[in-house]
């Protein structure tokens, strides 16, 4: 099966450029959107992941596309 999740997020600039540059990433050329989209991207298939893998059940995701 698959399925689309798409979601709007407001967050403040001045503070995800700080966590940035406490990350060493102020100075990349990783934009704040690319940042923000691929943590969470990545933290929601990363909690699924988990949640099976405690359930001691297979692996069952994998992302077919994204629009980082």
């Amino acid at each position: 099966m698959k399925i689309k999740i798409e979601m709007t997020l407001d967050v403040d600039v001045k503070i995800i450029k700080q966590l940035m540059a406490e990350r060493l990433l102020a100075d990349s050329d990783e934009s704040v959107q690319y940042f923000v989209r691929s943590h969470v991207m990545s933290a929601g298939v990363g909690a699924l992941e988990e949640a099976l893998y405690f359930a001691n059940l297979d692996d069952a995701v994998d992302v077919i596309k994204t629009n980082i």
